[in-house]
Parts: C-alpha cells; structure tokens; sequence
C-alpha cells in the first residue's frame, strides 16, 4: 500500500513534466518563465513556482523592472508580488490574452466582444491607453514591431488572415501573399536584416516564410513542410519551430528563398532578447530552456531543479496548492498541468467541472493532499 500511494503521489506532482511557454527576463539575465505547471521565478540560484491551481487563468506574464510579474488572465490584468501566492488587479478589468514588448512600451492585446483592442503602456505596466481600433472585428494571435518601428498585428477577421500595420495612428490593412489554401498568418518582427517577417500556414498542413520586400509586396524566404509555430534570429542565423515538435535552421548564405535542415535545438517556442535567441523545450529534454547566439544551443532552467514556492498561509495559493512531497522526493510539488490550447488561453478551465474550475481545484488540492499525507505516514 505504500508503495502504491507513493507511486500515484509521484506522478501527481512530477516536476519534470511541464514546458516553458515563455522565458522571463531581468535586466536582460534569465529571471524566470511561464510553463505549463505555473510562474518559475529565480530566487537567488534556486528556481521555485507555484503551483498552476493558484493562477488557473493565466495566458501570458512579463516580468516588471521592480521585480514584480504582470499577469495577463481572462478576468483581466493582474500583478504577483510574491511569485504568485497573491494577486493584485490591474489596470484593464477584461480578458488579456497576450503581453508584447516592444521599443514604445508593452503592448497588451484585450479581448473584446466586438474584436480584440490593443492598448500600450508608457510605465510597465500600470497604465495603458487604447491604440486606434482595427477597421474590422479582428482575433489577434500576433503582435511584432517591423524594421522602421511600426507596429503590426496578424490574426483573423471574418475568419480569413489579416495583417494590420500601425500607420502613425491609424491601422492600414497590408496585402498578405496569398499561398493555395491559406488558413493562417503570423508576424514575427525584424529577421536577417530589417525586412519584415511573416509566415503562413496551408490547409494541407505546410507553411511558407516571407520577407517584405519594401515595395509592398512578399518575398519568398522559404517553403516549410509542416505549418510554422514561430521564428527567430540570432548572429547571423536564423531558425524556424513547425509542427511536431520540429526546428528547422534556415540557410540565409544566398539569396532567398532559402532552404531548410533539421536541427536538434528547441521547437516549442522562440523568443528573441537582445543578441539572444532563446526556445522552449520538449519534455524528454534536462532544461525548460536553451538559447544560442548563432551558434551552438545551451540548456537553462534545469527541470528537476524547481522546487515549489511556500505560500504564507492564508492566501489563496496556500489553500489551492497542495502541500510539498517529503524531502526524499527528487523534486517540489507543481501542481496540475496547464492544458494549453491553440489560442494560448487557459485550455478550458471555466468550464465542464461541477462547481466551475475552483471546486475542481479545491477537489484536487483535497485529493494531494491526503495521498502526500498517506505517503509521509507510511
């Protein structure tokens, strides 16, 4: 019996089984990330989170210059203090589905019934003001800066792609190329040089970059077998993440387009800081991240390493967390994992469980907790 009960809490809190989403930076050093198992904050050398069952709602987070995180969450924007164990609302009281960096400020996209808005901050985040509305009622699912500064925004407006770029106050919809099929855009800023960047995505299941050729019209980068999930650049050279858990490098030694080799870095995300490129893990791997400057990929955040954050009792995080596993245990507790779905949101937790997504949390915070109590005794 005890073997059993160790066993089941083991695998309910399995530190090893969650991937970043997105990498979180401090002065331009590693501070943290967002995962699927909750908010990683380095806290001199030791990497501690707590558990997803205290933030169920997150879909993104940025990380302020006085150390403190904005959370983007369905029910708004929120900042942590303390890693998470408590929340204070912000400034935007409707849903948040991303957070952008960008050289003019972060730029927060808000869900809004009538099309998403983008709204800009001057002070990391304790204000914002609405940018112009988009023409048309429209779900943004990217956001980046092009070679001259201005914004632009990709998603789906009456279901078909779109591109808006930020005309000094007002949007101008640009011509997006047009590939057999095009079920998906994407805008990804800058790469090699200052060209913008776009990749597209086909509904038999392949994709495409493309590189503004300045004249208001595409030029191919590449053709890509599997639908693109992302892209960045770094010392000269650039990757692309598809489907399947796949990296591909590009070869920019001649003139577009380009072809591509498989490559054994990371696939499930890239983030571009500074001269770094960084990018999320699979499972399988020691590190939830890794990070190149052109040339060879390097591990950071090791998975094992994480313990999880205590939370002064009396906060939320406190009563919703389950308890540590014994000090024989490899690693902390970290809670459920997050199910992610294709829009980044919170994966369909305010919904489908009896008593809404807080009496399941309160059903499985129970549930850990007698089966670490049953463990400690034996």
């Amino acid at each position: 019996m005890p073997l059993i009960a160790w066993a089941f809490a083991a695998l309910a809190h399995d530190a090893v089984g969650s991937y970043a989403i997105r990498p979180l930076f401090e002065e331009g050093e590693l501070a943290g990330a967002w995962t699927t198992w909750g908010l990683v904050l380095d806290e001199g050398g030791t990497w501690e989170r707590v558990c997803h069952e205290a933030l169920p709602d997150v879909r993104d987070a940025w990380l302020r210059p006085d150390g403190t995180v904005l959370l983007a969450r369905a029910s708004g924007l929120a900042s942590t203090a303390d890693g998470g164990c408590t929340t204070t609302p912000g400034p935007i009281g409707t849903p948040v589905s991303s957070l952008v960096e960008t050289p003019d400020g972060l730029v927060a996209v808000v869900d809004e019934p009538s099309g998403d808005v983008l709204q800009r901050s001057a002070d990391d985040g304790s204000t914002f003001d609405p940018l112009a509305a988009l023409p048309r009622s429209t779900d943004v699912r990217s956001v980046a800066v092009d070679g001259a500064g201005a914004l632009a925004a990709a998603g789906l407006a009456g279901g078909a792609p779109v591109l808006w770029i930020d005309d000094g106050g007002s949007w101008v919809e640009r011509a997006l190329p047009a590939p057999t099929g095009l079920l998906v855009a994407a805008v990804h800023g800058p790469g090699l040089g200052s060209a913008l960047v776009v990749t597209t995505a086909s509904d038999d299941g392949t994709g495409a970059l493309w590189l503004d050729d300045g004249a208001g019209g595409w030029t191919l980068g590449a053709t890509l077998p599997l639908s693109p999930t992302g892209f960045g650049c770094s010392g000269g050279r650039c990757w692309i993440a598809v489907e399947q858990g796949v990296l591909l490098a590009l070869d920019a030694s001649g003139p577009p387009p380009w072809s591509v080799q498989t490559d054994e870095g990371p696939a499930r995300c890239l983030w571009t800081h500074g001269p770094e490129l960084w990018g999320c893990t699979e499972v399988s791997t020691v590190d939830h991240l890794e990070v190149t400057t052109g040339a060879t990929w390097t591990g950071s955040m090791p998975r094992a390493a994480i313990v999880e954050r205590t939370c002064a009792e009396g906060t939320e995080a406190a009563t919703l967390c389950a308890l540590p596993l014994p000090d024989t245990a490899q690693a902390g507790d970290t809670g459920t994992p997050i199910a992610t779905d294709d829009d980044g949101g919170c994966g369909g937790c305010d919904h489908g469980a009896p008593g809404g997504a807080l009496g399941l949390l309160l059903a499985i915070a129970a549930l850990r907790r007698a089966t670490v109590a049953v463990v400690q005794v034996a």
